[in-house]
């Protein structure tokens, strides 16, 4: 079982001169990129520019822990409507056939 993101380690890889890709989790968490001489730029996981910093190791630093957007749990609140209208239906179809066949039997 992988470990919470959370509790995830920021993983560094230099994938090319001055650029830098940070993975949390087994996912993507943002990238430095040098910009100039004396600035590097950090960008979250969203690539939205975070900041310049003058040192590669404040620039990773700067990312901080990984804020995901809440997924809404539409499913989970109307599942017990959703089940309550398949029994009732099915209680309903099984008392009708019932009436229906009564009279044969």
């Amino acid at each position: 079982m992988a470990a919470p993101l959370s509790d995830a380690t920021v993983v560094w890889s230099r994938v090319d001169d001055d650029f830098y890709v940070a993975t949390r989790g087994g996912e993507f968490h943002g990238f430095v990129d040098r910009r100039s001489a004396d600035t590097f730029s950090v960008f979250d996981q969203h690539s939205r520019f975070v900041g310049g910093y003058p040192r590669l190791d404040d620039a990773k630093n700067a990312l901080g822990p990984v804020r995901r957007p809440q997924r809404r749990r539409i499913l989970r609140r109307r599942l017990p409507f959703f089940a309550t209208a398949s029994v009732t239906a099915a209680l309903g179809v099984t008392l009708m056939t019932a009436g229906v066949l009564s009279p044969l039997i």
